[in-house]
């Protein structure tokens, strides 16, 4: 066992053909069958490779599997050498630590036996790692290191599609695939996997309202049926299969594993296109559903963050939807009376909230972040079932709203909706987007007075009101004279979660955990 917590040593030599592995003193010769002897020109990766993009990719060999995965690493290491001559491990990294954001440490030690607390990984499971608790969000709507960032959900109409094409084939003897997705068809593809050399490849379906895999390499084609319950019955399905040459192992909704032996099968699959929800190889089967979390070896497909240089390679036409399925972390403000105040300072020329709501008010104040004459200030409300953003810069008020006509519903129907702001200052110039859920209204305005004050100084800020004296003040920059009274959510700004009940420097009114009429 490897993963006790214990020093184990390690120690390969290879010799021509023969190579001689050794652990804990326990040797192994293998005959590599080599012509010739191993050449080392490129860089020697300690502790794992570079992580793997959509337009950036790392060439490893097939063999490689936690490389070809995705998994690096996590523990210490101690004591290299490299033909017997001892690498100095802290003048390696001295440069890299910096860069690795807290990841690379000096020394070895255990902080703690125990990592995991009640609230680490909200609706997921949390496990112990070292020096860390790992969460696993795959039975949930989130994502995230601690699942609370709602999964992007891709809505599919069975003639939409998701199709990546990789910049570089992958070859590997091992793969990984995870997916999250709900439907009412009893038939449907789910994705496809191929190249440009040969008919291999993956293919994932519903046939007759179970999991299908068929699984071609070389001159061997073999059907699984990898799930005997009902998958079309319109709630979330999770599915994890996992590849290692000729065994495969799925996981379903219960985390139960079923371990196939693939008898015959060529250890290598070569990749090059991924299709997900339809192919052109299997016209007519169309998925029709949502599908979230689509992961092939630990790349994340599924999301609304592309960056400009993988628009190449990824190109869909399903439907985004921002809207949560399950909301945690939810607190429930009961009287217009009722907020919570916070500190909060805004460092840079950003601002970039997001929160859920629901509610049946037609007014009330969500968020207000208080200036004390240096700094700026901004508000989020509702008034009279329309969203406002309202920001102010030195003595001048900017709006962006969205009006009840812009919006696909009332915001105050007793829905989760989800409402994104983006704010960022460029000089004498401010761009703001407005969004509740897919529907956005954009506006850039020049600044009237000169100067960034924003975020100098520590400010204040209050959530789902303030106190009853400010509803009056003539230099209030929001409209609505009430609190807000509804459910909460997922509240963050610039990256940075609240948790309304345990943070807060101060709690006016009724306010309770959970979502409550």
């Amino acid at each position: 066992m490897v993963n006790d917590g214990q020093w184990h040593k390690l120690k390969i030599i290879l010799r021509g053909r023969i190579m001689s592995v050794s652990f804990d003193g326990v040797e192994r010769k293998v005959d590599t069958k080599t012509k010739s002897n191993i050449r080392l020109k490129k860089p020697l990766y300690l502790g794992g490779v570079e992580s793997p993009g959509a337009t950036h990719q790392l060439t490893l060999p097939s063999q490689m599997w936690a490389g070809m995965l995705g998994y690096n690493y996590v523990g210490c290491i101690s004591e290299l050498l490299l033909n017997g001559s001892p690498v100095n491990l802290t003048e390696k990294i001295e440069e890299q630590i910096s860069r690795a954001s807290g990841t690379i440490e000096y020394g070895c030690y255990k902080k703690a036996d125990r990592y995991c607390a009640k609230d680490s990984c909200g609706l997921g499971l949390c496990y112990e790692g070292w020096n860390r608790f790992i969460c696993n969000c795959e039975n949930t709507g989130y994502i995230g290191g601690r699942c609370e960032k709602n999964a992007v959900t891709f809505q599919f109409n069975g003639s939409q599609s998701v199709k990546i094409s990789l910049p570089s084939p992958s070859t590997t003897q091992s793969e990984e695939i995870r997916i999250r997705f709900k439907t009412l068809s009893p038939n449907a593809t789910l994705f496809v996997t191929s190249n440009e050399k040969n008919e291999d490849g993956l293919h994932l379906s519903i046939v007759n309202s179970t999991l299908r895999l068929n699984i071609k390499i070389g001159e061997n084609d073999r059907l699984v049926s990898i799930a005997s319950r009902n998958v079309s019955n319109g709630v979330w399905h999770n599915t994890r299969i996992i590849r290692q040459v000729k065994q495969l192992f799925f996981w379903d909704d219960l985390d139960q594993q079923t371990v196939v032996a693939l008898i015959g099968t060529e250890p290598s699959l070569e990749v090059k296109y991924i299709e997900i929800g339809l192919s052109s190889k299997y016209p007519g089967k169309g998925f029709k559903g949502k599908m979230q979390q689509m992961k092939f070896n630990n790349r994340e497909y599924l999301t609304d963050h592309i960056s400009p240089s993988e628009n190449k390679y990824i190109k869909s036409t399903a439907t985004i939807l921002h809207e949560p399925s399950v909301v945690i972390g939810t607190v429930s403000f009961r009287k217009p009376e009722s907020f919570v105040k916070h500190p909060f300072n805004v460092t840079n020329r950003l601002i970039r909230l997001e929160l859920s709501l629901k509610t049946e008010e037609r007014s009330g104040l969500l968020l207000y972040r208080e200036s004390d004459g240096d700094s700026d200030a901004f508000a989020l409300e509702i008034v009279d079932g329309q969203v406002y953003f309202t920001f102010q810069h030195k003595t001048v008020k900017y709006l962006v709203q969205l009006k009840k006509s812009d919006l696909p519903r009332p915001i105050n129907n007793v829905v989760w909706q989800q409402i994104r702001v983006d704010c960022t200052w460029q000089f004498n110039r401010v761009m703001v987007r407005l969004e509740v859920g897919n529907y956005s209204n954009t506006k850039t305005f020049d600044l009237k007075e000169s100067g960034d004050t924003l975020g100098e100084n520590p400010g204040r800020l209050y959530v789902g009101g303030v106190e009853s004296r400010m509803y009056a003040l003539p230099s209030r920059i929001f409209k609505t004279t009430m609190g807000y009274v509804g459910c909460l959510a997922q509240l963050e700004i610039n990256g940075i979660s609240f948790n309304l009940t345990r943070q807060s420097l101060k709690k006016n009114g009724f306010i309770v955990e959970g979502c409550r009429n």
